[in-house]
């Protein structure tokens, strides 16, 4: 990864607009993730998670210990993921690798595929996507 060393590294990609569905980050002064949340006021928006993330040092165990913490406790019991990665990043332990500058493409739906393929060439995604559990 071509980022700083932290525990947990979210890629994220930077454009000019967001959806509403993005899960948006918003980075502090040193370029780190500040907070996460598909609710981040449009002022405060700095990226998107693009949903892959790298754990490293002592980042599985922190977020292991969070996830746990999170379902003995009524009130988190329903958090998504990001929420628990949002809490962390309050500790400084969350950084960023930017991949803006790299093909990449979302596959969420059929449509998406058609997208990807024409971006890295059918056979390559077909293979890749053929080899990815269910």
């Amino acid at each position: 990864m071509n980022s700083e060393p932290a525990p947990i590294t979210l890629c994220v990609s930077q454009k000019s607009v967001y959806d509403m569905d993005d899960m948006k980050v918003q980075l502090d002064k040193r370029g780190w993730v500040k907070n996460v949340s598909k609710t981040l006021p449009v002022d405060r928006i700095d990226a998107e998670s693009i949903g892959l993330v790298f754990f490293r040092q002592n980042g599985p165990q922190m977020f292991c210990d969070a996830v746990e913490n999170a379902l003995r406790n009524q009130s988190e019991f329903r958090s998504w993921y990001f929420t628990i990665i949002d809490a962390l990043a309050g500790k400084q332990m969350v950084n960023v690798c930017p991949v803006s500058r790299n093909r990449w493409c979302e596959i969420d739906i059929a449509a998406d595929l058609a997208i990807a393929e024409e971006l890295f060439g059918e056979m390559a995604v077909r293979q890749n996507c053929s080899q990815t559990p269910a």
